[in-house]
């Protein structure tokens, strides 16, 4: 049975006396048990109108049906299928106005806390897991990606995914510096309070995950 109650968890919040001394993330994300009675509140709608609602069509009452039972790698293997980015998306997409905006349960109450969910997810899965991603066979055929910001490398991942012997191109070569850059492109334009050392963890994780899967960079 879903869960009735009308109001999202509310998200954990740092003391306004502790934020005041630091630059890190106000938010502190949901609990293992927040997220799961948070995922309980889906009702699974036949239709989906939340997925219509996604640009990048992620299968939403799938992955919070995983939250739910407490199968977070499920869940975030899920969003993986459509999404490179679900630790940033989950903290800076506009759910209010796209996949939340469409709920059956915003209607009347609360939507479902997708955006929520999906951070919880990401965030769960790089501070757990431990599995490389598998490269598929070669299909015999190479491509160049110029750049390496949140595009280029979405694009390098979801090309090797089909088979293609990627290289990322990038002005900058020294790893240092273009790891400092890729954080700059994905952190570009959101404001202050969320630039922090999850944001960069997480990119971290794009560019380790994209090397893994045997994707140079030039």
């Amino acid at each position: 049975m879903p869960n009735m109650r009308p109001d999202k968890n509310p998200m954990p919040h740092q003391d306004p006396q502790v934020r005041a001394g630091n630059f890190s993330e106000v938010a502190l994300g949901y609990t293992r048990e927040q997220a799961m009675d948070e995922a309980a509140r889906c009702l699974s709608c036949k239709n989906m109108p939340c997925v219509a609602g996604c640009p990048v069509k992620i299968h939403i009452p799938e992955f919070i049906a995983k939250v739910a039972e407490g199968d977070f790698e499920g869940a975030y293997q899920i969003i993986a299928k459509d999404s490179a980015l679900p630790a940033v998306c989950g903290r800076v997409c506009p759910q209010e106005s796209q996949c939340e905006a469409k709920c059956v349960r915003g209607i009347k109450n609360d939507p479902v806390g997708i955006g929520r969910l999906e951070r919880f997810v990401a965030d769960w899965h790089n501070a757990n897991a431990t599995e490389k991603p598998v490269r598929p066979a070669p299909n015999g055929h190479k491509v160049a990606v110029i750049g390496s910001g949140p595009a280029g490398l979405t694009c390098a991942g979801d090309l090797a995914k089909k088979g293609y012997e990627v290289t990322v191109v990038d002005g900058n070569n020294d790893q240092a510096k273009q790891n400092e850059q890729i954080n700059t492109f994905i952190t570009q334009g959101v404001d202050a309070l969320i630039i922090n050392p999850v944001m960069t963890s997480a990119a971290d994780t794009i560019i380790a995950t994209v090397k893994s899967a045997g994707i140079p960079t030039v």
